[in-house]
């Protein structure tokens, strides 16, 4: 915004002895230029005047900017069709869970009942007496971390395929001669240890969890029997001593990457060995504690990560005071205490258990993300968005009465003060005002006939071009046709065909109903194994794979270990989806057994995009010899009988005709007909791209302020010129009327010294 500030006309300009009467002529001189050059200068003042009213202006378009673009914003919430598609999640108790909905979500009622919070697990080494004093001889140790799940492993390879999968096969454990039920109802190490201790009378035999296995206790020696012989010492016929035997499984998680510290003489204090660890970055945090005992200092090792993957495996090489110190497998030496356990989440919805590796639960109702903050039963609603869309509906509103009280008062007349508006009978604000009010004024085309406009919302205009809102008419209407009031505000399609979602549309799209039909279902890239696949994984043998998934490469490696199909299935595909690679590619697989026993790998991606590829020693074992592979298919089809591209799921209209950009989601189904789509453009679309042109370098505010300014620029340029000019008319009426005041002066001493004269003549002849 230009503006002008016009010097004042100099008042000494080759006059600075000048005083304000004449030198001797009694003329004042400086009086009668500045009463000449406030003559001479009213062009310059009115010059001034208009330069003010055009900068008022410039300032009053400034505001209703403003105003528009704060309409704007209120408009483009109801533009948003996420804003109808989304659903709203409300659990009955807020304090056990929160929730958020995607627009896959459903609408339903459900039961949530968390029975266990996610919680990472922390370890405790034995107190030291300083946290600086040198731990062992110095020499070089590597502390190696791993993390994955503790199992209880009383069944042996049988047991650990069954937790693997959720449960404990069922099998035969006698301890002490009594016969300890582990059937298929034993889903966990607690309730095997509860097992035991109902029948602790009969085998004095104490069971306890810790570390996620089964501690037996007893005061004397305890005998093993039945029918499941175990890898890890609980062998049929076998006699344990007595005490404690912790009978656990580690099975590594190789998704969690660990890693190693190394630890010499200049770092093997608890403070060094603290530092070392932190900064090597591994996912585990080490921290000191002081208990107040005569070894008061203790070393704190927390996973990173919760879920019961996340617990640690802990080995030291080297020094051996270092490895008594901190050496930690589950299955057999555990030198920390425990004082945290590792475990995920776990609840039911409606009943079907659900687990995850964190406090966030997602997917487990479709389309629902679960934050659960305490243990507890609650219901959870998955509704209609209303009471956002009604908050959106009125600050529309409340934007558009604020833009309009603007507009009135910038262009209106004031009887009392007799003042008129900075912008009255403005023609770009009067553009502005018969536009907004025409488009909202105009029902919407190809909304439905029971909807289609603002006055069936409970919107109506007043008197002033103001807009009130009758809250009870809208939610009616929220309630009873949600769907169309998002057709009646965004731009969004209907489809006939549940599978048919609308996914977007450009400023080509026409409102209408158009006929969709496919001729081409997505589908998504697979492998599929000739053969079932062998269930032993041994390490440097048939381990390694080699993958390019949705064309990205990578390699993994599998634990080794015994399988059931199953077990081999989902381990698959922890790997590959754990693969940095594929998931920082978006990417990921299903690994199911098929109905002939062979492994199937499938890419979440569909489209031509989406392939599977593996490789590597371990093929063979997974796919057998002549594995097949396929490349998935892009959706291919016509909407409103215009040829529309496919990619993936989506199918986009091709340019030209009434469909031109508009974009479809194929769910899946089948090809042919595929009922029809009605699309509109709603009010906050057409209020959107309205707003958008007046905002614009074409709009009328710019196109008026850019006038104004170019007019004040000339004008300035004007003012210039003539202080230029004034400035010299100055000094030449300074010129003038100094010399007639000389003139004015020397006429008067001339006087002075005739009148003198000739009284002196008087005088002499007088006498």
């Amino acid at each position: 915004m230009s503006s002008s500030t016009v010097a004042p006309v100099a008042n000494n300009t080759g006059a600075a002895a000048l005083s304000s009467v004449g030198v001797g002529s009694g003329l004042d001189v400086n009086s009668i230029v500045s009463k000449l050059m406030q003559v001479e200068s009213l062009p310059l003042t009115q010059l001034n005047s208009q330069v003010t009213s055009y900068q008022a202006t410039l300032s009053a378009y400034g505001t209703v900017n403003s105003a528009l673009g704060t309409f704007q914003t209120a408009v483009q919430t109801l533009n948003s069709s996420s804003m109808f598609s989304a659903l709203s999640v409300t659990p009955g108790n807020s304090s056990i869970l929160t929730g958020t909905a995607t627009g896959t979500a459903i609408a339903g009622s459900y039961n949530v009942n968390v029975t266990q919070l996610a919680q990472a697990q922390s370890l405790t080494t034995a107190g030291q007496a300083s946290t600086s004093g040198a731990i062992g001889s110095g020499a070089a140790t590597t502390i190696s971390f791993q993390f994955g799940t503790i199992s209880a492993n009383l069944a042996g390879a049988t047991l650990a395929a069954g937790v693997a999968s959720g449960g404990i096969a069922a099998g035969s454990l006698t301890l002490n001669g009594t016969a300890i039920s582990t059937d298929a109802s034993t889903t966990s190490a607690s309730a095997l240890a509860t097992q035991i201790n109902l029948e602790t009378g009969t085998t004095g035999v104490t069971a306890a969890v810790s570390n996620g296995g089964v501690t037996l206790t007893s005061a004397s020696p305890i005998t093993v029997a039945g029918s499941a012989p175990s890898a890890a010492g609980f062998t049929a016929g076998s006699t344990l001593a007595s005490g404690a035997y912790n009978n656990s499984l580690f099975t590594q998680d190789p998704s969690i990457a660990g890693g190693t510290v190394s630890i010499d003489s200049t770092n093997n204090s608890l403070q060094g060995i603290t530092n070392a660890i932190n900064s090597a970055h591994l996912g585990v945090t080490a921290t000191i504690i002081n208990d107040g005992s005569s070894t008061p200092n203790r070393l704190v090792l927390t996973s990173n990560a919760t879920g019961a993957t996340s617990s640690m495996k802990i080995s030291v090489s080297g020094d051996s005071t270092l490895s008594s110190l901190l050496s930690n497998d589950p299955a057999a030496t555990q030198n920390l205490t425990q004082s945290v356990n590792a475990q995920s989440t776990s609840l039911t919805v409606n009943g079907i258990p659900i687990t995850s590796e964190s406090n966030t639960i997602s997917g487990a109702i479709q389309g629902v993300t679960l934050d659960v903050s305490t243990i507890g039963a609650t219901s959870v609603a998955v509704a209609q968005n209303s009471s956002s869309v009604q908050a959106a509906v009125s600050s529309l509103v409340s934007a558009y009465n604020s833009l309009n009280g603007l507009l009135n008062s910038a262009t209106a007349f004031n009887a009392s003060t007799k003042a008129a508006g900075p912008l009255i009978g403005d023609s770009g604000i009067q553009t502005i005002q018969s536009q907004l009010r025409q488009l909202l004024g105009t029902p919407v085309a190809g909304a439905s006939q029971n909807l289609n406009s603002i006055g069936q919302l409970g919107i109506t205009f007043q008197s002033d071009g103001s807009l009130a809102l009758n809250t009870t008419t809208l939610q009616t209407a929220i309630t009873n046709n949600y769907s169309s009031v998002g057709a009646l505000f965004s731009a969004i399609g209907t489809a006939s065909d549940g599978l048919v979602g609308f996914k977007t549309s450009t400023a080509a799209t026409k409102p209408g109903t158009y006929a969709v039909d496919i001729t081409q279902v997505a589908s998504q890239g697979t492998e599929v194994g000739s053969a079932a696949p062998g269930l032993t994984i041994t390490s440097g043998s048939n381990d390694q794979l080699s993958l390019i998934i949705d064309g990205v490469n990578s390699s993994v490696n599998l634990p080794a270990g015994t399988y059931t199909a199953a077990s081999l299935a989902a381990e698959v595909q922890t790997v590959i989806n754990g693969s940095t690679a594929i998931a920082n590619a978006g990417s990921a697989v299903n690994v199911t057994v098929n109905s002939s026993g062979a492994l199937a790998i499938t890419s979440k991606r569909f489209g031509s995009a989406s392939t599977v590829s593996l490789g590597g020693d371990a093929l063979g074992t997974l796919l057998g010899s002549a594995p097949t592979s396929t490349t998935g298919l892009d959706v291919a089809g016509t909407i409103g009988g215009n040829l529309a591209t496919g990619s993936g799921q989506v199918l986009t209209a091709s340019s030209g005709g009434p469909t031109e950009g508009l974009a479809l989601t194929i769910n899946g189904g089948t090809t042919g007909s595929r009922g029809t789509l009605t699309f509109s453009q709603g009010y906050a679309y057409q209020l959107n791209n309205l707003l958008t042109s007046f905002l614009g370098s074409s709009g009328p505010l710019t196109v008026e302020s850019n006038g104004l300014n170019n007019n004040i620029t000339g004008i300035n340029t004007q003012i210039a010129e003539l202080n230029v000019t004034l400035a010299a008319q100055r000094a030449n009426y300074l010129a003038e009327f100094t010399a007639l005041d000389t003139t004015m002066s020397s006429m008067n001493a001339t006087q002075t010294f005739l009148t003198q004269q000739l009284a002196s003549l008087a005088s002499n002849s007088g006498g």
